[in-house]
């Protein structure tokens, strides 16, 4: 049976900016990664089918937490495929770690069957990417080429029930900020959790496409964000309900 990753294309940035724009869509550029899981061999194998690929550069390994956060700040790298289960904790737990040692650095799990509160912890956190270990050799340099180039993609066998779990979040304020959006700011930022684009917002709330890049822009300026991604991230991770 063929298996089709689910990735979704970034939008522009609400600011415009050329230059992220530009690093966000490329594919040619050279992808420097780090690769986190506890067992030797694993890396071993990955970084055999990875060394394969035309544009992954593999610059570290690590097999804890602690060495993942150290790794991060001391080379930064673009992405980092990350095993959730660690022996000093959770992949979950180094990814706000790793964001605040690295913030420009995409995070894709790549982990054995889990829970699917572990798998929303994941997405939460702010992760680009989710795979299970029984995806083939070219679906992950796929993937790893996907998420480099800023898109997001997911594993097929992940149950739509975490999905519609992240689409029912009742949020409306910020408690990294102690933002308050405004109702339609929360509708919006709804929407882009779900992986409507900008037109496809628009359509669905009677707006214009430049209506709903001014709301994101807003959006952006009161979660201290200045991407879509990380939007997402601090929106699921920070908000709750009033």
């Amino acid at each position: 049976m063929s298996r089709t990753l689910v990735t979704r294309k970034p939008e522009p940035s609400a600011t415009g900016s050329p230059q992220e724009d530009y690093l966000r869509h490329t594919s040619t550029r050279q992808i420097r990664l780090i690769l986190v899981d506890s067992h030797e061999i694993v890396r071993v194998g990955v970084r055999a089918l990875l060394d394969q690929a035309r544009h992954v550069e593999i610059i570290g390994e690590a097999g804890t937490v602690t060495a993942a956060v150290e790794e991060a700040h001391r080379l930064r790298p673009d992405v980092m495929v990350i095993e959730l289960q660690l022996p000093d904790g959770r992949g979950v737990d180094a990814f706000r770690r790793i964001h605040e040692a690295s913030p420009d650095s995409r995070l894709l799990v790549l982990t054995h069957g889990t829970d699917e509160w572990s798998i929303v912890s994941a997405m939460r956190s702010g992760a680009a990417g989710f795979l299970f270990k029984t995806i083939t050799g070219p679906e992950l340099v796929r993937a790893v080429e996907t998420v480099g180039a800023g898109q997001s993609i997911l594993d097929p066998a992940v149950p739509s029930s975490v999905i519609a779990h992240i689409r029912n979040q009742p949020v409306s304020i910020c408690e990294k900020t102690g933002a308050m959006l405004s109702p339609q700011e929360h509708c919006i930022m709804k929407l882009v959790v779900q992986g409507k684009t900008n037109k496809e917002i628009a359509g669905t709330l009677c707006l214009s496409d430049k209506t709903v890049k001014n709301y994101l822009s807003h959006v952006y300026d009161k979660l201290q964000v200045t991407c879509r991604a990380h939007a997402t991230s601090v929106f699921l991770q920070h908000t709750y309900k009033t």
